[in-house]
């Protein structure tokens, strides 16, 4: 009988991908998978060897950046051995894993099918490997991904690892439920229309940026947004200086407001009370934890629509499709807060339907 295995270089809870980990894990033990997470930050030479002696099982890669980009070519060679990678990003041909490198609005594509002609600006991520590395690596998997079988999380993803890698591919749509929040906030449904039953948080914050400090999750275009909407006061969860998204015109702007947080430390209130949450990723982002969470808590979310994003497979009615240039999207924004829309209870109606439409089984089948 085949030996299977769950192969993680990121932790549980650790992060959005840990948040999809702690999903998972129970369902792999479930089917009998013996999981791996290192002990460490990385997986120690001793780790490596016993995990490099792996033969004749079915290996599942979680997060191929920190496995290891030889960890992952030497368990693959022992063509005894099933591989199966878990797609979170696009790492599969992009090195800064968020295929976006900052010039434009819109999602690189530069690297999809040469993995080669990565901008100079480029830099791997998350993950400090050199470039030559990084590429080397890309351009094996390109050459070898029949070894594979790759899990997407929507179609749009399965659609780039089609082009990417061609017809040959072998693809399954698995979804994505990042977070047990997810399904909880679900379960507690309250009448997202009525603003009445709004949860008030510490600051009455207008529009709250669900996301990080990188560029790639939209938030120098949040600031410049915020620029465009003085009447507006804005939440930023996360510390000014630390950010390298915020163009120096735009500091200080005196309707931003730069609060370090997490959905557990206040980040949830916030969201429940806002007018408007913005989820605007600018990269081919696929089942984002934070647009569910923000749909299934607030009802009234902001995107940016892109050719390969998560959010054009959502019911176009379901969310509030921003323009990429930020002096035009303050009218829509403008518009769709004196005048709504969009009906908040069909939201919280989709999340649910698609909660229950996910199914991680083909993985650990």
């Amino acid at each position: 009988m085949k030996q299977k295995f769950l192969i993680s270089g990121v932790k549980p809870s650790e992060g959005g991908a840990g948040q999809v980990l702690d999903v998972l894990i129970p369902l792999a033990i479930q089917n009998g998978f013996v999981v791996i997470i290192p002990k460490g930050p990385r997986y120690s030479s001793d780790e490596t060897r016993v995990i490099s002696s792996i033969t004749s099982s079915t290996v599942v890669f979680f997060h191929i950046q920190t496995v290891g980009f030889e960890l992952i070519r030497k368990i693959t060679s022992d063509t005894t051995n099933e591989t199966r990678i878990y797609v979170l990003d696009s790492s599969f041909f992009c090195m800064r894993s968020y295929n976006y490198h900052g010039s434009t609005y819109y999602e690189c594509l530069r690297c999809l099918q040469t993995p080669t002609l990565a901008h100079s600006s480029c830099k791997p991520f998350p993950v400090d490997y050199s470039r030559d590395e990084n590429v080397m690596f890309l351009s094996w998997l390109h050459e070898n991904f029949t070894k594979f079988t790759f899990f997407a999380q929507n179609h749009s993803q399965a659609t780039l690892l089609s082009i990417h890698f061609g017809a040959l591919c072998k693809i399954k749509v698995v979804g994505l439920n990042a977070s047990s929040v997810i399904t909880a906030e679900v379960d507690t449904f309250r009448d997202l229309n009525d603003q009445s039953s709004k949860v008030q948080g510490k600051h009455s914050y207008d529009i709250v940026y669900h996301g990080s400090a990188e560029l790639a999750k939209g938030s120098r275009y949040c600031v410049e947004l915020a620029g465009e909407l003085p009447e507006f006061l804005f939440l930023l969860p996360f510390h000014e200086q630390f950010s390298t998204a915020l163009d120096r015109q735009f500091r200080g702007l005196s309707n931003v407001i730069h609060e370090p947080m997490w959905w557990d430390s206040g980040l949830s209130d916030a969201t429940k009370s806002a007018r408007l949450v913005l989820c605007p990723s600018l990269w081919s982002a696929p089942v984002e934890g934070a647009l569910l969470k923000s749909m299934a808590v607030n009802g009234l979310v902001g995107v940016i629509e892109g050719n390969y994003r998560f959010c054009s497979e959502i019911p176009r009615d379901l969310l509030l499709r921003l323009p990429p240039d930020p002096s035009v999207a303050a009218s829509v924004v403008r518009s769709e807060l004196s005048a709504p829309t969009i009906d908040r209870s069909k939201v919280i109606e989709w999340v649910k339907s698609y909660i229950k439409s996910v199914d991680f089984s083909p993985l650990f089948a």
